[in-house]
């Protein structure tokens, strides 16, 4: 089973998110699958 991302990397994700920014966006910024963006 792989480890989950990195505290500060979700952090990151959810504070993109709630300022607005669409999930395949942010994905592809922070180099993670939409999927996980999603969760």
């Amino acid at each position: 089973m792989t480890r989950p991302y990195a505290d500060d990397l979700r952090a990151r994700a959810v504070a993109r998110y709630e300022a607005g920014e669409s999930i395949r966006p942010i994905a592809a910024a922070l180099q993670i699958s939409p999927s996980c963006v999603s969760k």
